[in-house]
């Protein structure tokens, strides 16, 4: 994986590579992930206010219910807290790091971001 995140890419005119990848699956392991190896990248964190991402999620909870589903919600799986860690961590490493309140920074005028 780390040779697809880091290959060049300007032969298809897209200097950049993008990989999404969830606060859940990040391995807080002390050594699990070398600095010089996250140094390697520019990270941007992307949030959204959680009162309002959690009261959605409650609601799809309900839905679910509703229609026979199991309706599982537990809002301490939302990620936010990890988010918060992965942000101290790229930052102890030295990365360089772009922190995006959705919200604020993209939803208010779509079509300048």
């Amino acid at each position: 994986m780390l040779e697809v995140m880091l290959a060049d890419y300007s032969y298809q005119q897209k200097p950049v590579f993008f990989s999404k990848e969830l606060s859940c699956y990040f391995d807080f392991e002390e050594g699990a992930i070398p600095d010089a190896w996250l140094r390697q990248f520019h990270h941007v964190i992307l949030f959204r206010d959680p009162v309002p991402t959690l009261e959605s999620w409650h609601r799809v909870a309900l839905k679910a219910t509703a229609e026979g589903g199991t309706g599982y919600f537990d809002p301490s799986e939302a990620g936010f807290a990890e988010c918060v860690k992965i942000h101290q961590r790229v930052v102890a490493a030295g990365c360089d790091v772009m922190v995006i309140d959705a919200d604020r920074d993209l939803m208010q005028d779509p079509e300048k971001t």
